[in-house]
């Protein structure tokens, strides 16, 4: 088996972590940023958004390197403004570009610009959206918008960011996550973590109340899949700690993590470019039975 690893983004101390995945403790780090917000990866590379750089960062996973950035302040294509939010599949980088209420659809091979949202979403435009991310990997063919400033989680075609529908009634939602089956949702001010069927969006169940026990948040962040293990980790940002839990949301353990830290991203399965789809069936399959 490969090994995997977690991705956390550190704001306080500008470092984006590789972590042991069985224990949360710090393998190696790469400090040659500016306020991390979020972190995604596959088996060779790490890709993060740091937010008072402007830069989406591409990283070589074995040793942590510099592969490229891309980005400036600005609106153009090739800028951000205040970024948040990224996510990744078999091709693409999705980033959640804040500032300029947009997200982008970008190349993983080298960075490059394809297109980004524009126009209303359910006869409303994103506002300052938080994370982002892609089924793609898994058989899909959607992206997951969490669109904080209405409240509400959008979700796109992937091929031609065309709407689909939205999850409304949130709490200023911060990160997002998916895997073949469900999509999970880090809702911010509610100190939750919720579970919805990613085909219809229909609500499955929540786990969180304000506090720093047992499953209580104090506001959640970002949220990751871990497609081969079958667990959701979740960015617990006030509590300085990481959460981890089931893909049922039942609550198993956490890992301390530095003050302001925020993004989480890992390895989704041995061989992983981003998806992980058979492995999490084959996990499934053995809780089940």
């Amino acid at each position: 088996m490969a090994t995997r690893y977690l991705y956390t983004a550190d704001a306080t101390d500008d470092y984006v972590r590789q972590r042991n995945i069985g224990t949360g403790a710090q393998i190696d780090t790469y400090t040659g940023t500016n306020n991390p917000s979020d972190v995604d990866a596959d088996d060779t590379h790490v890709f993060f958004i740091a937010e008072f750089d402007y830069k989406l960062y591409k990283l070589l996973a074995a040793d942590m390197s510099l592969v490229t950035s891309i980005g400036s302040s600005g609106s153009g294509n090739d800028q951000f403004s205040n970024p948040h939010g990224v996510g990744i599949d078999d091709t693409h980088v999705w980033v959640a570009d804040r500032g300029n209420d947009r997200v982008h659809k970008r190349l993983k091979s080298d960075l490059s610009y394809v297109a980004q949202t524009s126009g209303l979403y359910g006869g409303v435009a994103l506002d300052a959206p938080r994370g982002v991310a892609s089924d793609v990997a898994f058989g899909g063919e959607h992206i997951y918008i969490a669109d904080a400033g209405n409240d509400r989680v959008v979700k796109l075609k992937a091929s031609d960011l065309s709407y689909v529908g939205a999850i409304t009634g949130l709490d200023n939602p911060y990160g997002v996550a998916v895997d073949e089956t469900y999509l999970y949702v880090a809702n911010r001010d509610d100190d939750e973590i919720k579970r919805y069927l990613a085909s219809d969006l229909s609500h499955q169940n929540s786990l969180g109340e304000s506090g720093s026990g047992e499953g209580q948040f104090g506001s959640p962040y970002h949220c990751a899949c871990d497609g081969y293990e079958g667990y959701v980790y979740v960015m617990d940002q006030a509590g300085n700690r990481l959460a981890r839990l089931t893909y049922e949301l039942v609550w198993v353990d956490t890992f301390a993590m530095p003050a302001n830290s925020r993004g989480v991203g890992v390895v989704r399965s041995e061989g992983s470019s981003g998806g992980g789809g058979a492995a999490r069936k084959a996990w499934r399959k053995l809780w089940w039975h």
